[in-house]
């Protein structure tokens, strides 16, 4: 009984012309109208006059008439189109329909979706089956890429060019050591720590054909968290190069090591260049990869030989490789895109470019390789690809990116003269789990870039907290389904029955949980939303804040930790919040960044590190992560004094790092890693400083 005028004056809420200032969405129930009024012999009848703007974002009106209850939605043209309000209707009455068939069912079990609708998501948008291979393994497919054309161009570093016959030569030797020298046998893991080089795809296929997984493990990896992963994974061996050597010697004292160049010379003559006898079968491990785990500890991913081979060929057609195609194979191996360089170039006859690592890391180096390799396909990060500066690429024709989001500048240029491919897809769904091409005629229509549709022999379902089907346009978990799915979490059976569960639409098998939030569009295609929980992406590594946090509280001075993402896009940086024990002090970044680097690698290192009295908390006694403050200048904690710009070339060079940062307050003796620095980030840096100050800053390596 309120007026509405006043109740908001009173209120004192924010105005926003472009909506309500109370609410959003209204319900009218018009249930004593009178349809005739006459006042003697004058006759009143009610004349609906059409609605030239909405009032609010959903105006809800239901009548009651002699037939049966009449409705009618009003809404908002910039928030909604005319397909999703008329969903909308299906939806209510669905819901109506529910409640009248059992009005004693539970709220979180009432059914919204028409059956029409229902047959979409269930199975027109996961109509995905398609006939490969999958009773061979991936070593039986590659080996008949090899018999089909043995004298083709396959893999090539630097001064080496290997043949598919050499390449897989030099693979069944090693593999006939390995079985003969350390019995390797199915499920046996055998781990790897390799420098950039030929011998990573020499040493993948080598394990692959003597039976057992491969486990890639960084070269630069901190000595606890590779010693753990070869604990873990119970690893048979470790293979080495000359680099790595003494570091995987030092890292597991007792485990058997194997340089991959003596071992190569000394077999040369005596191991047999014929294919082993297969010993794996379809069900058997293919690889292991580590991903960030919240509990404090990474966690093996387990993927078997079919869930390989049914995305290599599924990748094969949708990308387009052809035995003519130039593929640059630039991420590292222990990250799963390297999965999809390797395999799905050498499943399809085509040659692998294994891109040096100081080249990688130099955008001039970087584009004179593709150019002077005549790279066709280039799979790539975002974050990668944005380091080209939008360069012409003349002889890519199918750019592909994964990872994380797509940047859309990215995507717009590219996508006008080349095939452009956005990829998404958990390492716990075999590299990738939905692919979308890119339709340029349709980006302005566009507020993101979809994910895509389902690959091949691959489900995805949008689900809400209760394990229900999400309509249509509403947010909801993806999970996903098929022969992509990993066997699980090496040694974390709790962990494995948490994100593997059964299947709630199809008996007998699994839906993974993935934590991202997505939604269904019209087509058939799928938007990413974001996460659900802290998990963060970062330049393409997926990274679980839990892990940081448990890192940073084993550190004396450090009370309480929490870690967020700031920023977007390949720009995102960690942000470390702390709180010190109490009378303690909390040690510098660098000091911090030491102490991380023992156990953590190195992009799970966080930029900032700000210090705070309490954490915010919110009243069920969380942690309040939206009211952290953004970090700026006074929160870098790096130990140096502000030293401001001391000439005219300083100062160009401070302007350059703010605004590649996007940071003010910087100094000249800030130190680059402390500042959040990144190799990527410091590409953007050079040129930018290549662009502006070619004349007056002689540039050395």
């Amino acid at each position: 009984m309120y007026p509405f005028d006043r109740l908001v004056g009173e209120l004192d809420l924010p105005r926003d012309m472009g909506g309500s200032a109370l609410f959003d969405v209204m319900l009218v129930l018009q249930n004593n109208e009178q349809a005739h009024l006459r006042l003697g012999d004058l006759e009143l009848v009610p004349e609906n006059l059409p609605v030239a703007s909405s009032k609010f974002d959903l105006t809800f009106t239901f009548k009651e008439t002699p037939t049966g209850l009449h409705a009618d939605i009003e809404y908002s043209t910039d928030l909604f189109k005319a397909d999703r309000i008329e969903r909308m209707f299906g939806h209510l009455e669905a819901l109506i329909q529910s409640v009248l068939a059992d009005p004693n069912r539970t709220i979180d079990r009432l059914d919204i979706l028409p059956e029409a609708e229902r047959q979409l998501l269930l199975h027109d948008f996961n109509d995905t089956r398609a006939e490969y291979p999958l009773d061979k393994t991936i070593v039986q497919c590659f080996e008949a890429q090899v018999a089909q054309a043995p004298d083709r161009l396959a893999l090539v570093f630097g001064d080496t060019c290997l043949t598919y016959r050499a390449l897989n030569e030099q693979a069944n030797q090693l593999a006939h050591h390995l079985r003969d020298v350390y019995k390797v046998s199915p499920d046996d893991v055998v781990a790897l720590q390799l420098e950039r080089s030929e011998w990573i795809v020499i040493a993948i296929f080598g394990v692959l054909k003597s039976g057992a997984a491969y486990l890639p493990i960084a070269p630069e990896a901190p000595k606890a968290r590779a010693a753990y992963m070869l604990a873990d994974s119970k690893a048979k061996l470790l293979l080495a190069d000359a680099a790595t050597e003494a570091t995987a010697r030092d890292i597991a004292p007792g485990l058997p090591v194997l340089a991959l160049e003596p071992m190569a010379r000394e077999i040369a003559a005596k191991s047999p260049l014929a294919d082993p006898e297969p010993l794996a079968g379809t069900r058997n491990l293919a690889y292991i990869i580590y991903t960030s785990g919240s509990t404090g500890q990474p966690k093996g991913v387990m993927i078997e030989h079919r869930s390989l081979v049914n995305f290599a060929n599924f990748a094969v057609q949708a990308y387009g490789f052809s035995p003519k195609d130039r593929v640059l194979q630039a991420s590292t191996y222990t990250f799963d895109t390297s999965v999809e360089e390797i395999f799905t170039t050498l499943l399809s006859g085509a040659a692998l470019f294994v891109i040096e690592q100081e080249t990688l890391l130099s955008t001039d180096g970087f584009l004179r390789f593709i150019m002077e390799k005549q790279i066709s396909i280039l799979d790539l990060t975002p974050a990668l690809l944005a380091t080209l500066n939008r360069a012409e690429l003349p002889s890519v024709h199918t750019i592909i990116t994964g990872g994380d989001a797509a940047d859309r500048g990215d995507v717009v240029f590219y996508s006008q003269k080349k095939r452009y491919i956005n990829g998404y897809g958990p390492t716990e769904g075999t590299v990738i789990s939905n692919v979308y091409e890119v339709d340029a005629s349709q980006l302005a229509d566009m507020s993101s870039i979809p994910i895509g549709k389902p690959n091949a022999n691959t489900e995805g379902y949008v689900l809400d907290d209760f394990g229900q089907l999400q309509p249509i346009g509403i947010a909801g978990e993806l999970c996903v389904s098929g022969l992509g799915l990993a066997r699980g979490y090496l040694n974390q059976p709790e962990l494995t029955a948490e994100k593997f569960v059964p299947h709630p639409f199809q008996p007998g098998e699994r839906l993974y949980k993935t934590g991202d939030l997505a939604r269904w569009l019209p087509d058939g295609n799928l938007e990413f939303l974001g996460r659900m929980d802290h998990q963060l992406k970062i330049r393409g590594y997926r990274i679980e804040a839990g892990e940081i946090e448990q890192a940073l509280l084993s550190h004396p001075s450090v009370s309480s930790a929490v870690v967020v993402g700031h920023g977007s896009g390949g720009d995102k940086q960690l942000v470390a919040y702390l709180v010190a024990q109490a009378g303690q002090a909390l040690p510098e970044s660098m000091e911090l960044r030491s102490f991380l680097g023992q156990t953590l690698p190195h992009y799970m290192l966080p930029g900032y590190f700000v210090e705070m009295e309490v954490l915010p908390m919110t009243t069920s006694g969380k942690v309040d992560r939206k009211a952290l403050p953004a970090p700026d200048a006074s929160a870098i904690g790096t130990g140096s004094e502000y030293v401001a710009p001391r000439n005219a070339v300083e100062a160009q060079l401070v302007s350059i790092w703010e605004q590649v940062l996007g940071r003010e307050g910087i100094g000249v003796e800030d130190n680059f890693f402390a500042l959040g620095g990144h190799s990527l980030r410091a590409l953007r840096v050079l040129s930018l400083i290549q662009q502006r100050l070619a004349s007056q800053i002689k540039l050395g390596s």
